[in-house]
């Protein structure tokens, strides 16, 4: 019995090995972004090229939430009530919040509760409460809303006609340019434009002020003082005192 059960968790183990490298191959070999990954942000998102599923199709999911594959590549449909959930790895998916994957086997009959597919149940069904070795409810998972994630839609392409379009208005900005500078002669004499000068706004006016002088006039004035900084700080504190 027990050389049984070693032999069956030595097949598990190399499986589990397998799918992982599998996953470690392609997400070596993307060159696209996975679900969750943000750099470098020139590259898609993997679920807007055709490598995932369409994400207009995942939005008619019944459950409403998607999850991420068992790779973390694509996003999947997150299998709603009485969809088919489970298998190996839950390579056919886990099911939505709220729901658990119920699942059925037999291992008198060699069956493994591992590699074995089963349906989304509600999470207080009755024969996930109870223990049982012919019985295995998997927990489901909060999935994100189904249209909460998208695809930025393409730059626009300039065609020859929009290009043209673009000159002719540079051209109309260069005119008026020039209308308003032979606007400013008179007598034939081109006017000066008057020089703008920066008004008494906000820096200007605390620079006018008081304490700032008093502060400019003390650190001017402190640095052969055996403690200038002291000084410095307690001159500060008097003024916001």
């Amino acid at each position: 019995m027990w050389f049984g059960i070693t032999i069956t968790l030595l097949i598990l183990n190399s499986v589990d090995y397998c799918y992982s490298l599998s996953c470690t191959s392609q997400l070596q070999e993307l060159s696209c972004l996975p679900a969750f990954s943000h750099f470098p942000s020139t590259r898609p998102k993997c679920y807007c090229t055709a490598r995932c599923p369409d994400l207009e199709d995942l939005q008619q999911c019944s459950s409403g939430q998607l999850q991420i594959d068992p790779c973390g590549i694509c996003l999947e449909c997150a299998p709603g009530f009485s969809d088919k959930c489970g298998g190996q790895n839950n390579k056919d998916g886990m099911c939505a919040g709220g729901l658990a994957c119920l699942i059925r086997y037999n291992p008198a009959a060699g069956e493994i509760e591992h590699n074995k597919t089963g349906t989304c149940v509600d999470a207080s069904n009755d024969e996930c409460k109870k223990f049982s070795r012919t019985v295995s409810c998997r927990p489901g998972q909060l999935g994100i809303p189904g249209d909460f994630p998208f695809c930025p839609a393409a730059p626009p392409r300039c065609s020859s006609s929009d290009a043209a379009q673009g000159q002719n208005r540079v051209q109309v900005v260069s005119d008026v340019e020039v209308s308003d500078s032979s606007s400013q002669t008179e007598g034939g004499t081109r006017r000066p434009k008057p020089i703008e000068r920066p008004g008494t706004g906000f820096l200007f006016a605390a620079l006018d002020s008081s304490p700032v002088r008093k502060v400019v006039e003390v650190v001017n004035n402190v640095r052969d003082s055996p403690s200038p900084v002291r000084q410095i700080l307690d001159t500060v504190n008097g003024f916001l005192n």
